[in-house]
């Protein structure tokens, strides 16, 4: 993920008026369309407190 600077691409989509959870969904699918193998995540918190997220390549298995 490195490769992508994440961090500064979300942080500065999100300067130019993307909420969180699109900045990190836009950042998910440029990683993935390079690398469709690749399993990671981002989390990113605006400075008014809201909260977005996305990943790729994870199974979730759940049991209770």
């Amino acid at each position: 993920m490195m490769r992508f600077a994440p961090c500064a691409i979300v942080i500065e989509w999100m300067r130019q008026g993307l909420d969180p959870q699109t900045a990190c969904g836009n950042m998910i699918a440029r990683i993935a369309k390079y690398y469709p193998g690749f399993a990671g995540g981002i989390v990113a918190v605006s400075k008014n407190g809201d909260v977005g997220a996305a990943s790729y390549g994870f199974t979730l298995n759940y049991t209770v």
